[in-house]
């Protein structure tokens, strides 16, 4: 049976982030709760917020996109 290789890290890599965000283009989407429609910012609070990394790739070539959905409360 086939067994794996532990994985090898190289110590200098874990500060390194993954995208270079000087090279790599990065777009923010700011999703809003259903319930906020229609409010103004003054009428309701951002509780938190919840930012996931995604990595995409237009036709135009590679992007990261940064998706945040805000929670009210």
């Amino acid at each position: 049976a086939h067994t794996r290789k532990a994985a090898s890290r190289r110590n200098d890599d874990e500060s390194v982030p993954f995208f270079d965000e000087t090279r790599v283009p990065v777009e923010v989407i700011e999703l809003s709760a259903p319930e906020t429609d229609g409010l103004s910012p003054e009428d309701y609070e951002i509780a938190s917020t919840n930012a996931s990394p995604t990595r995409v790739s237009p036709s135009s070539g590679a992007a990261r996109s940064s998706t945040s959905r805000r929670r009210w409360g």
